[in-house]
């Protein structure tokens, strides 16, 4: 697929809030910050996933090559570094367990964004599998998946190995984004319209107060309301993908040229 300018200036945004919300962000903040930062990665992933005609053990290799070699090489690179830091420093403790290594107990340690790595695996193959060899299923996916979604919600707060729990609902965010693409959601004067703009945000402020102001973490499921938990989330997607459409076409030429 061709490169998109304006996603990679959404996929900019999501990491500038990831790290804001881990380490600077005030509750206030992390309100609306959490409210969207990781399923629009899923989000942006399904808008660009294509259904190609490799078999799932081919896709399965290319995956774990982007996907879960980041994931191990992240997680030694991380332990080694807090052991140093236990060596040099006699009070600093770590207590390294092999359990969050391999993410088999709903953990993975210190470097805790990397549960997205191996979820957003997860997601892509089942994904792959149901674009090849059930396309004719849809609605059928559709209704299990919605219906996983909302029985992972009854126990929020409590976290599964390999974010087992979290797959229905990153499903629908990543099938929400490649429906978007297919549709040509973003290439609709209308559809990224200033009304259409206004009205997003004001249906997201809504959605907010509905859900109690709540500071949402998709990682333990601690959504509140499943159904404006999903609503929130499609509202701000639609209402941040303009301005970055923009920004990208003002100053993605200049980065160009400087290279």
């Amino acid at each position: 697929m061709k490169r998109i300018e304006w996603l990679d200036v959404a996929k900019g945004l999501g990491i500038f809030l990831v790290v804001w919300g881990h380490f600077y962000a005030t509750d206030s903040v992390k309100i609306w910050i959490y409210g969207f930062h990781m399923p629009l990665f899923f989000f942006l992933s399904g808008y660009t996933f294509q259904v190609r005609q490799s078999s799932l053990g081919t896709y399965i290799r290319k995956k774990s090559r982007n996907l879960l070699v980041p994931f191990f090489v992240f997680q030694a690179i991380t332990a080694l570094i807090m052991f140093g830091f236990q060596f040099i420093y006699e009070k600093a403790q770590y207590p390294f367990s092999w359990m969050e290594f391999y993410f088999l107990n709903g953990e993975v340690g210190f470097n805790s964004p990397l549960w997205f790595l191996v979820v957003l695996f997860e997601v892509e193959i089942l994904f792959f599998c149901f674009k090849k060899y059930l396309p004719k299923w849809s609605w059928l996916v559709l209704i299990t998946v919605i219906g996983l979604a909302i029985l992972s919600t009854l126990d929020q707060g409590i976290r599964w190995p390999l974010g087992i729990k979290i797959i229905p609902v990153a499903f629908l965010f990543y099938w929400v984004g490649l429906i978007s693409r297919e549709r040509k959601l973003f290439q609709r004067k209308w559809f990224l319209s200033w009304w259409t703009l206004a009205s997003c945000f004001g249906l997201y402020v809504l959605t907010m107060y509905a859900n109690n102001y709540k500071i949402v973490t998709l990682r333990s499921m601690d959504i509140g309301q499943p159904v404006v938990f999903f609503h929130w989330r499609i509202t701000r997607y639609f209402r941040d993908m303009s301005p970055c459409r923009t920004f990208a076409t003002h100053t993605y030429p200049l980065v160009l040229w400087e290279k």
